[in-house]
Order: C-alpha cells, then sequence, then structure tokens
C-alpha cells in the first residue's frame, strides 16, 4: 500500500515534532558533512503548513480489511509571520495530524492547535510572544523578564479520557477532538496550585493505566515535578523535587515503582534570558566534562536516590523496566547536541537551506541501576 502525500505531509507524517531530530541526525551523521546546500525533502521540514486539510489520498493497492484506527501526529507547522521567520526547526505553531483507517479507506487531516498565542497572532498579523528560539518584538526592552511566552501546543500528542492532549515545552497542554481536530482549549494536568512547565512526554502505566507526566521550575534552582494522573483522569501523586543541577530536559524513564530524570549536563543559565538578551536555547550551553547525573524517584514518594554516568546528551527514551532489584533503562544518547545549539547546529542551518554541524551521532546506551547498591553501569 502507498498513499500520496505532499512532501511536507509524509515528512511530518513520519516524523512529528521533536523527532525531526532522530531523522536529521541520521542524514546528516551518514553524509559526514557539516556545511553545504541541503537537500529539498530536507528543507520541507522547515516549510510552514496551511492547515485545514481533510482529504482522502490515493491509494495504490489494497488497505487490509482489518486495519482500523487513527494515528497522531503533533509538530511545529507554522514558522513564519510576514517578513519574519522562526531561526530553528523545532519553533513553530503546533499541527495535529490524523490519518485514519476505517472500512479499507484512509482519509488525512490536519489542524493547528487553537492555541491563545496562535489567535492573537492571527489576529495581529504578526509575532508577539517570546519562543525558546526567539524573542519577542520590542528589543530588549520588551524581552525583560524573558518575555511573554505562551505555548505553542507543538510537540507531542497523547489520547486519555475520549480526547487528545497536544503538549508543548511550555504549560498547559490543549485539548483536542480526536474526530475533527478542534481544539478544546486549555487542558490542565498535575496540580493548579504551583506554577511549572509540563514536558512534552508522557507514560503510560500498561498494568493499571496511570499516565505519568512530568515538569521543571526554572528559578535560582530547578525544581523537577513527578505527576500521576489515574486512569480515569483524577490525579493521583504530584511530587516536587529539588534538582540537584539547573539543566535543560525533554523526557524521562519510568518503571512501575520509579521515576528516573536523566540530567545530562546540558545546562541552563537564566541571567541573559531574564534580561532580555538571548532566547532560551541561546541560554544552553554543553559541558560533558561534567558528566551525567540520574535521579531515581519512587513513584509512592521518599528520597531521591542520585547516581552519576558519563556525559551525553538525551532526547527521548525508549523503555525502562525493573528485574531482580535492578532498573534496566535503555535511550538514545549524542556525545554533544550539537545539531541543537551552537550557530551552525543543524536545527538553526536547515531553516537557512543548509547542512550545518550534526557530528554526533545518536548510539543506544543502556543503564542498568542497582538498587541495593546504589550503583550504576552504562
Amino acid at each position: 500500500m502507498a498513499m500520496s502525500f505532499t512532501r511536507r505531509q509524509a515528512i511530518m507524517a513520519g516524523v512529528g515534532g521533536a523527532a525531526a531530530g532522530a531523522l536529521a541526525m541520521t542524514v546528516a551523521t551518514s553524509a559526514g558533512r557539516a556545511a553545504g546546500k541541503a537537500p529539498e525533502w530536507l528543507t520541507l521540514l522547515g516549510r510552514s503548513e496551511q492547515g485545514g486539510r481533510d482529504e482522502a489520498p490515493r491509494v495504490e493497492g489494497r488497505i487490509p480489511t482489518g486495519l482500523e484506527g487513527s494515528l497522531y501526529r503533533n509538530g511545529p507547522g507554522l514558522f513564519e509571520r510576514g517578513d519574519v521567520r522562526k531561526p530553528h526547526l523545532l519553533d513553530g505553531d503546533g499541527l495535529v495530524q490524523r490519518l485514519s483507517f476505517r472500512d479499507g479507506r484512509v482519509r488525512y487531516q490536519n489542524r493547528f492547535v487553537g492555541t491563545r498565542k496562535l489567535a492573537e497572532e492571527e489576529a495581529a498579523g504578526r509575532y508577539l510572544f517570546a519562543t525558546w528560539s526567539k524573542r519577542a518584538p520590542g528589543g530588549i526592552l520588551g524581552n525583560l523578564g524573558g518575555g511573554t511566552v505562551r505555548s505553542q501546543a507543538g510537540v507531542t500528542i497523547y489520547p486519555s479520557g475520549g480526547k487528545l492532549y497536544a503538549f508543548d515545552e511550555v504549560s498547559p497542554p490543549y485539548g483536542i477532538d480526536p474526530e475533527n481536530l478542534e481544539s478544546l482549549g486549555e487542558a490542565p494536568l498535575g496540580r493548579q496550585d504551583v506554577t511549572f512547565s509540563m514536558k512534552a512526554h508522557a507514560k503510560r502505566d500498561p498494568v493499571n493505566g496511570d499516565w505519568l507526566l512530568a515538569g521543571i521550575t526554572h528559578g535560582r534552582t530547578m525544581q523537577l515535578h513527578a505527576i500521576v494522573h489515574a486512569a480515569d483522569g483524577t490525579l493521583k501523586a504530584h511530587q516536587i523535587i529539588d534538582s540537584p543541577r539547573q539543566v535543560y530536559l525533554h523526557d524521562f524513564f519510568a518503571t512501575e515503582n520509579h521515576f528516573v530524570f536523566l540530567l545530562h549536563p546540558l545546562w541552563f543559565s537564566p541571567w541573559l534570558l531574564l534580561a532580555g538578551v538571548d532566547s532560551y536555547i541561546e541560554s544552553l550551553s554543553w559541558r560533558r566534562d561534567d558528566g551525567n547525573l540520574v535521579l531515581v524517584v519512587p513513584r509512592a514518594g521518599g528520597e531521591p536516590r542520585r547516581l552519576e554516568a558519563p556525559g551525553a546528551f538525551m532526547w527521548h527514551v525508549l523503555n525502562a523496566y525493573e528485574q531482580d532489584r535492578e532498573i534496566v533503562a535503555d535511550f538514545v544518547a549524542y556525545d554533544e547536541p550539537d545539531h541543537f545549539i551552537g550557530e551552525d547546529a543543524m536545527f538553526y542551518a536547515l531553516m537557512r537551506g543548509e547542512m550545518g554541524t550534526a557530528a554526533a551521532k545518536g548510539t543506544l546506551r543502556r543503564y542498568v541501576i542497582e538498587l541495593a547498591g546504589g550503583k550504576l553501569r552504562e
């Protein structure tokens, strides 16, 4: 079976949000070059979509009669307004896509998440708010304190309780109707009496249906939030843990009894951000020699356990589980995030039609954590 998409649709349907990183890294490292013009299919990752599509792709062959259901994807789909263009591949307004199968037919839909940010900027016809790679209009004075930041809901999407949740790296997520992709407004999760940023990735407990989420609070120090919602949506737990580091965090591990946070040495320094000088990404710096810190947090509450490991950057986890008093945690790691930060990083360069730098390959790593002895081996 083959389905006819525009190249933009095909790439986004297969990639979605920050997963674009894995695809881009594979191409860049296999090419082994850090400069030059990027192939057109890669530059399509940074091309804006129109949204509002609802069409039946052309099908060659036959769709299996037993194939029914929907595949949802989310990712940045709008990168410019007027003559202003976002500089980074992962920074754009969220576009949710649905590919659904029923009765031997296939349907493709996409729609922008109706965030407050999108609505106000549509009305103004220009960018109004700071995002993680771009400061708000108004120079330093317009960005004091980091500028006004609002969710773009453009990284991941999860089904729960009969609706979808579109996540960003900024709280709150947005509810989405699973049939017509209409936005249902902000859908806060976790405790409502504390301020934090919900992270883009979540986990589902396959035994009891618990939904595990994570968040962070940046300040003079950093705090981690370990959140558990029951299968029926009620909040079961929201732990707040003081982090020994102030770093960028995107994903986390979860097992039947633990949250595991990998605090790689991608340090966040808030001072130039708060002074209105730098964007969030420009406030990140990589120091591999500082190594990784791994925090093991009991889901039932209790003191976290802290372990050390060689320095490596992680976007996404693969799996984690417990056996024989050990936690086994698998993930993709990079010796440095040269594709993500830095002026010539691939995720910046592709927006200019260039390849940029992406020399550090993603490799599979495994942590084995001995709970009784408090030891970690890679």
